[in-house]
């Protein structure tokens, strides 16, 4: 990348839509200075060829707020035309009322303070370069101000009052503009840095997708020779130790389920976008979700409270988000086995609002400030990625996961959905999408 590339940032997206408002309240400004100039020293003010120079303004400042909603990001250079407009049009006025001796000479500072702000600097210098070079032809070519000259004290004092006027109206100009565009730039870098932050958050998640990827498939060859000798294992003791036997049965049993699980992920590899599941009610949907997992624990079926109009709205039966709120479950029967409890709403019908309710030891601060935010686990021999994968899809679906303190010991985590997000997605995919994915 060049230098003059990196030297060039572009301007706020609003700039010209800023430059257009304020360029209005100069030109209500200017009009209601020429009439009060036309009050105070009489017909000899050239009045037509400053209302020309007005209505040019307004004009140009017309195509500016069309074109301010036509583009997204104005370029610096165009940014930099338009203030050097407002420079040539306030030379033209100061030209036909006084010249360099008509106090507003100092609105000259308006347009320079505002380059500064959000122009490249050479821009900025550019613009003073143009500023002091019509200044300076003023000094010598100008129309003076009629009624003014032989009254030495009464010209004087409309100097003075002029020279005050015209400070107040430039600090008042460059107080308004440099605070709302200081606000502007606040804002850009509070989402510039939620950007930076995300991103680093999706790094992490291509980071830990692609290691399962890859061990999903060096996994394939030694699951099938530990499945298969287990069934030799298996039929080795049939006979003389049937309790051998069994437990080598249920491991056969539990390998299947781990090739299963890898065929299942090898297979959605690529396949499974944002809305890939199918529409379903809110209260089925959980129901079904939290009799498979709790199939898959081999525990009993924790307490399922649901609130809301019926019928519940459509959710999506989208199996990441299945496998999320199927590990969230886990986190919780771990902590407090037999003491999971789920509560779900949707009684605004704009959010999806469930809690998984344990009993667990909580989580300290620091603690609950890792959880979720990168992979964590309190657990000895855990991974930390569960809530961290959760956190992740929940935001894919505009969604965020909040854990609070439970009232009498425990955790509560609350996980909230937008349900627009799942409007107009009811679809009839051949795939299966069916809650039982939450559990594998």
């Amino acid at each position: 990348m060049s230098e003059s590339h990196r030297e060039t940032p572009a301007p706020p997206a609003d700039a010209l839509r800023r430059l257009a408002h304020l360029r209005w309240l100069a030109l209500a400004g200017q009009a209601a200075a020429v009439l009060a100039a036309r009050l105070l020293l009489g017909p000899g003010l050239p009045l037509e060829p400053l209302t020309a120079v007005l209505a040019a303004s307004a004009a140009f400042n017309a195509h500016t707020l069309w074109r301010a909603r036509r583009i997204a990001q104005p370029g610096a250079g165009e940014v930099l035309a338009q203030l050097a407009f407002d420079v040539l049009v306030l030379a033209a006025l100061l030209y036909l009322t006084g010249g360099a001796t008509n106090p507003f000479t100092m609105l000259f500072l308006v347009p320079i303070a505002l380059s500064a702000t959000f122009l490249p600097e050479r821009y900025t210098w550019t613009l003073a370069a143009l500023a002091a070079a019509a200044y300076a032809l003023l000094l010598r070519w100008h129309v003076p101000l009629p009624g003014v000259a032989g009254h030495g004290d009464r010209a004087f004092g409309l100097h003075v009052v002029g020279m005050w006027t015209g400070f107040v109206v430039t600090a008042a100009l460059i107080a308004w503009f440099a605070t709302r565009l200081g606000r502007s730039l606040r804002r850009r870098e509070r989402e510039l840095a939620a950007a930076r932050e995300q991103a680093l958050r999706d790094e992490r998640l291509l980071a830990v997708a692609t290691l399962a990827a890859g061990t999903a498939h060096e996994l394939g060859t030694p699951l099938n020779t530990a499945a298969l000798l287990a069934g030799e294992l298996e039929a080795a003791c049939s006979e003389r130790d049937p309790e051998a036997a069994a437990l080598a049965r249920e491991l056969r049993v539990q390998l299947a389920r781990c090739k299963d699980t890898l065929s299942d992920l090898s297979a959605a590899a690529g396949k499974a976008p944002l809305g890939g599941g199918r529409a379903e009610p809110a209260d089925a949907w959980l129901r079904a979700l939290v009799r498979a997992w709790a199939r898959r624990r081999h525990a009993p079926e924790p307490p399922l409270a649901l609130a809301g109009p019926r019928p519940a709205p459509p959710v999506l039966a989208d199996r990441t988000l299945e496998q999320a709120i199927g590990s969230i479950l886990d986190n919780a029967a771990d902590a407090s086995p037999g003491e999971v409890e789920v509560a779900a709403s949707w009684e605004d019908g704009e959010r999806l609002r469930i809690e998984v309710r344990d009993r667990g030891p909580g989580l300290a601060g620091e603690a609950r400030a890792r959880a979720g935010r990168e992979p964590w686990s309190g657990k000895t021999g855990g991974l930390g990625l569960g809530l961290f994968l959760a956190h992740r899809v929940l935001e894919r679906f505009g969604g965020r996961v909040r854990l609070e303190d439970r009232p009498g010991g425990g955790l509560v985590t609350r996980l909230t959905l937008p349900l627009d997000v799942f409007a107009g997605r009811d679809r009839n995919d051949d795939g299966d999408a069916a809650p039982a994915a939450a559990g594998r």
